[in-house]
């Protein structure tokens, strides 16, 4: 992986692994097994870089392989597996939903908004940060945006962007696959 970013398994994960490739932006991929982020602790792995002040983030998500429920991306105050943190992913419906999630204070329950019912493979991802406001956007091409939700969460400047899958059943590994990978 490029020095920047770093694998982390937050909270309890079985079986992580992540890898990289230099094409097409930079290519991810992230797998688990019984891996979660819903309730009030997450347990999932983790590719991520520190970010400081207003972000976009934007990555597609091309392929999924095995028992995928959800797979995008996730910003975090802290590596904490309770942390405030944001997610805008694809899962649940047979993989079809995208939708934005968010835990606004630490140990409390993560809440969610959902974009479009129909969204498949490849799909793209925004995520951006001005001052306490998350924006989530999703795009079938990474040209034509479509605001999902947006919702306000005191965060520290210095925070933590990155991909996150979320395999919830099965004894094998599920696998995101993302390139486009950017952030600025």
């Amino acid at each position: 992986m490029p020095a920047e970013w770093r694998y982390a398994e937050i909270g309890q994960v079985e079986s992580g692994y992540s890898g990289y490739a230099k094409v097409c932006g930079g290519s991810f991929v992230l797998a688990g097994v019984h891996t979660s982020f819903a309730g009030e602790r997450d347990n999932v792995p983790y590719i991520y870089k520190e970010v400081e002040g207003d972000f976009v983030w934007v990555a597609r998500l091309h392929g999924r392989r095995g028992p995928v429920s959800e797979a995008g991306l996730m910003v975090r105050a802290a590596l904490d597996e309770t942390a405030e943190s944001v997610t805008m992913t694809l899962g649940h419906a047979g993989g079809r939903f995208a939708r934005m999630g968010s835990r606004k204070q630490a140990g409390t329950e993560r809440r969610f908004a959902v974009g479009n019912a129909y969204t498949w493979l490849p799909a793209w991802f925004k995520l951006t940060r001005a001052g306490d406001v998350f924006y989530a956007y999703e795009s079938p091409d990474g040209v034509n945006w479509f605001y999902v939700h947006s919702v306000r969460i005191k965060m520290p400047q210095r925070i933590y962007a990155g991909l996150t899958v979320c395999c919830r059943e099965g004894e094998k590994p599920g696998q995101a696959e993302f390139d486009h990978v950017e952030l600025r």
